[in-house]
């Protein structure tokens, strides 16, 4: 009942900012559109409900139209993890918490509508990515007494990634207001690691990785 609270209420949240750019664009002018679209990544989190027990992910998009064939957006995402440590869905930490801003240009191939149908373009990605271990270890000893022995153990460590990358992907519209957005991208990543060991830095580490991007958007156009 918990998750499904928070799921409807990630919805309410979405609605209630596209009812609010939306009367915002009723007021300022009837004649100029605003050129503006927001949406959110809305199969992800429902596929979650239904596939994970763990995992829960929230995103927003504002996306603004430059001209007919030129668009930029920002992306902020949100991921969530709680697991038990052991549990092959906890991904190493009992907890984990990613947050993600990601800048894009998008240009679209075709000219027949405004910023409509297929699009090739860029990223920019900067990610925090906290793992978090709080856990209790029980060790047996029977040859001395008392022959349990409780160990806590705490770490958290942070991720600081930045990635760039290219897109493409296809958007369409219905009745030129509801707005459809599927994205696939692939880039590089470098990482600088903030590892703490109870409360302690310990160390940082410098990597590259391969980097994506992944969404299906659902939103409106005002």
């Amino acid at each position: 009942m918990v998750v499904i609270k928070k799921l409807v209420n990630y919805f309410l949240s979405i609605l209630i900012v596209l009812f609010s750019f939306r009367g915002f664009a009723q007021d300022s002018t009837k004649t100029k559109k605003l050129g503006l679209i927001v949406k959110a990544d809305v199969p992800l989190p429902v596929a979650d409900l239904v596939f994970s027990k763990v995992e829960r992910d929230m995103s927003l998009t504002v996306e603004k139209i430059i001209n007919r064939r030129n668009s930029v957006q920002v992306t902020g995402t949100y991921h969530f993890i709680k697991a038990n440590a052991n549990s092959p869905d906890s991904a190493l930490a009992n907890r984990r918490n990613i947050f993600q801003i990601i800048p894009e240009y998008k240009f679209f191939i075709l000219k027949r509508k405004v910023c409509s149908g297929p699009y090739v373009g860029a990223y920019l990605k900067y990610i925090r990515d906290e793992e978090i271990w709080d856990e209790w270890t029980e060790t047996i000893n029977y040859n001395a007494y008392p022959n349990t022995k409780n160990t806590h153990f705490f770490a958290d460590y942070y991720y600081f990634k930045y990635a760039i990358g290219a897109i493409t992907g296809c958007q369409f519209y219905i009745r030129n207001r509801v707005t459809f957005d599927f994205l696939f991208g692939v880039g590089a990543s470098k990482t600088f690691l903030v590892q703490k060991v109870s409360g302690e830095n310990i160390g940082t580490v410098l990597g590259s990785d391969l980097d994506g991007r992944l969404a299906f958007n659902v939103g409106y156009k005002f």
